[in-house]
């Protein structure tokens, strides 16, 4: 199992920056994956409340 290091645990943790250009295309993929989701769960007629509010959040950072 590989281990994973979470922020804190990097000494120089609270100078941590992120790339635009590394971030970017994962959240645009996740987007695209979250869009396609809440297609699919529309046909089964779900209530999407709450994914919607996470969506509205989402674009904020987009």
């Amino acid at each position: 199992m590989k281990h994973i290091t979470y922020i804190h645990e990097h000494s120089d943790w609270t100078e941590w920056r992120w790339s635009d250009k590394k971030l970017l295309p994962l959240v645009s993929r996740v987007r695209i994956l979250q869009g396609r989701l809440l297609g699919k769960l529309q046909t089964f007629e779900f209530d999407l409340k709450v994914d919607r509010d996470i969506t509205d959040w989402l674009v904020l950072f987009l």
